[in-house]
């Protein structure tokens, strides 16, 4: 899930992400270690999330214990040793763009858009090249790459003066599951018009702020953690495993 959920909530799998085989309800339970392996969770390497796990005893009365939340994030796998930047100062046909990644087998996608299209850019977006301004030579797709340093140069962007732009690269391994790479921060594009001042930063780019959490300690309840919940393993874009002991 994305937020703190209450124990009512859990009990009836309010918001639960994924499919439903990426939670359970209602699961018989020992006093000991158990494990659980949640499939079908269609998660994103762009977002964190949290696991969570609800306990109480068979009388049914809803007055068991809920975990704390065990942060869950899937591992990239691919990431930039050089952040993308632009090489010179970009003109409304022509866009040069450098970047490094760390995986020495490489895919990269890339593409400019339009400011007001940046709130539907994600992993799943940069891979399907939607909302690409310009023509087909002002975008870039599934591109094998390794970890040297990489110079791509866009022509035919068409971009238009008093407009902003952003740029956008996004890498993942080779043969990973789509959407398991990392997408850059946006690099801005703008053109002034003739009564408007620009100065161009050729190293500006803006990046998502972190998750934080505030865990507030669980009460007394029917039921309890002798052990916290933790991950069991890896987490992939399909699957989460926890474990956890209850008294």
């Amino acid at each position: 899930v994305e937020y703190e959920p209450l124990r009512e909530e859990m009990r009836s799998l309010f918001e639960a992400w994924g499919t439903e085989a990426c939670s359970l309800a209602a699961q018989p339970i020992e006093a000991g270690p158990m494990t659980f392996t949640l499939r079908g969770c269609q998660l994103s390497s762009d977002l964190i999330y949290a696991a969570y796990v609800y306990i109480e005893e068979m009388r049914d009365r809803a007055d068991g214990a809920l975990s704390r939340p065990v942060p869950a994030k899937v591992r990239k796998t691919n990431a930039f040793a050089k952040s993308p930047t632009f090489v010179g100062e970009p003109t409304m046909d022509d866009v040069a763009v450098a970047y490094a990644a760390t995986a020495a087998e490489g895919v990269a996608w890339a593409m400019v858009v339009d400011a007001e299209d940046a709130r539907y850019v994600d992993a799943a977006q940069l891979r399907d090249l939607r909302h690409a301004a310009g023509g087909p030579e002002c975008r870039r797709g599934a591109f094998g790459i390794d970890n040297s340093s990489q110079v791509w140069n866009f022509s035919g962007c068409d971009l238009v003066v008093g407009v902003p732009y952003l740029a956008y690269v996004y890498v993942e391994g080779k043969g990973s599951a789509a959407g398991a790479g990392i997408l850059s921060g946006a690099m801005y594009i703008y053109f002034p018009g003739p009564n408007e001042s620009y100065a161009f930063d050729p190293d500006a780019t803006f990046d998502d702020g972190a998750l934080a959490y505030d865990f507030a300690a669980p009460g007394a309840r029917s039921n309890a953690f002798s052990v916290p919940v933790q991950l069991d393993s890896r987490v992939t874009l399909t699957e989460v495993c926890v474990s956890f002991k209850a008294h």
